[in-house]
């Protein structure tokens, strides 16, 4: 089941937060009740720790600049993908109380689900522009329409890495949840000339999914 959390709005909470799921899942207990993968961990403790950093910057006046505000925002959007893609493997059975208000997974009310759809979304390339795909994601099922099955969500992963990859060996992580047919992905510079891979699922409620889609890869330039 995928599990998804309550984000703060306000970036010195997001800041503290971020900060503190990092050491509630490297206690090794957690670590291994939960069945956290350690190269997502790495990765998004490395991305907590440059928006610590940064937010220090934020907070002094003598650094605080234009600059500081984007790369916060950016880190931020990081973190919360990395985080997305750490949660998403968690079994909603194994959250205790305390694992719940440190991530803010809150349990969900208990019901009938409606059940999940058996077919996978369709989705394409909208548009491309310097670092930025614009993406568009359609229902099969509702040609004249672009709504999605009723009680579902996108969840959409992708990878950035070399190109020619298969798709049954491409590592996908961060996941994001989505509930409108458009969504646009933002990359760094840092991956120019690098090939991102990309696929979805229909997500009903109770985190049940979808066949998956086709993977679509593009280069970024």
């Amino acid at each position: 089941m995928s599990n998804v959390a309550k984000y703060s709005k306000k970036n010195h909470e997001m800041v503290t937060y971020a900060v503190g799921v990092i050491v509630h899942l490297k206690l090794t207990g957690n670590k291994t009740r939960l069945g956290i993968d350690q190269a997502k961990l790495d990765t998004a403790s490395t991305n907590v720790g440059l928006l610590k950093d940064n937010w220090d910057k934020h907070e002094d006046p003598n650094l605080h600049t234009t600059i500081v505000n984007d790369t916060n925002t950016r880190l931020i959007t990081l973190v919360k993908e990395n985080f997305n893609s750490l949660f998403a493997d968690i079994k909603d059975e194994v959250l205790n109380e305390t694992d719940r208000q440190t991530l803010h997974i809150y349990e969900r009310a208990k019901g009938n689900p409606i059940p999940v759809v058996d077919y996978s979304p369709v989705f394409m390339i909208k548009s491309v522009a310097f670092l930025l795909l614009k993406l568009v994601f359609l229902n099969s099922a509702t040609p004249n329409s672009k709504a999605m099955p009723k009680g579902h969500k996108i969840f959409f992963e992708y990878y950035i890495g070399e190109a020619g990859l298969k798709a049954g060996n491409i590592p996908f992580a961060n996941a994001v949840n989505i509930s409108i047919a458009f969504h646009t992905l933002q990359f760094d510079e840092t991956d120019l000339g690098k090939t991102v891979y990309m696929h979805c699922y229909y997500e009903n409620a109770h985190g049940q999914r979808s066949p998956v889609s086709t993977t679509l890869s593009k280069l970024i330039s």
